[in-house]
């Protein structure tokens, strides 16, 4: 487990609690409750105060490669209580089968809108100002949805490998 893992899951849940204000704010039922989302924030600063701590101890390596450097004991089990409380909050959202299928779905999205950037780039006249107005629309939502496949790919990985070790107390979610 890295800061790239965390991070990704983090993404993953804000875009998400972006999402559910929104539902809300156009009258949508809420899928969690208030309380839950204070639960799941006091959850989330004690993993970003764990990494803190682990880039003041290891300054040397997360300066180099902050996203890649290994996160330490207590980061990972901060991270891992914060996964395990998502998945209780909201199962239909966070657990690996969902978010496996949110994983496939995006990179379906993410094929679909490259395959229309190829097509209409080699296809349509760029000449036309319109076509080269919608390849650039197309070109960033394909672009927009790599960074959302690739953080919901990330996400999956983490919580299958929390679900792998999560009854083995001497292990922690990365070893193997």
């Amino acid at each position: 487990m890295n800061g790239f893992d965390m991070r990704a899951l983090g993404w993953v849940v804000t875009r998400d609690a972006c999402a559910e204000v929104l539902r809300a704010a156009f009258g949508d039922r809420a899928r969690t409750s208030s309380e839950q989302l204070a639960a799941l924030a006091e959850r989330w600063r004690t993993v970003q105060s764990s990494i803190r701590a682990d880039r003041s101890s290891r300054l040397y390596l997360s300066v180099m490669v902050p996203l890649t450097t290994p996160l330490s004991k207590d980061s990972e089990m901060a991270v891992v209580e914060f996964a395990d409380r998502l998945i209780a909050s909201c199962p239909g959202l966070y657990g690996e089968r969902t978010l496996r299928s949110r994983w496939q779905s995006a990179c379906a999205r993410f094929i679909t809108s490259a395959t229309f950037v190829a097509i209409l780039a080699a296809l349509a006249p760029i000449s036309v100002p319109i076509v080269r107005d919608a390849a650039l629309v197309l070109l960033v939502m394909a672009g927009w949805n790599l960074v959302t496949t690739i953080q919901l790919w990330r996400s999956h990985r983490l919580v299958k490998r929390i679900g792998q070790y999560h009854g083995r107390p001497t292990r922690t979610p990365a070893s193997r």
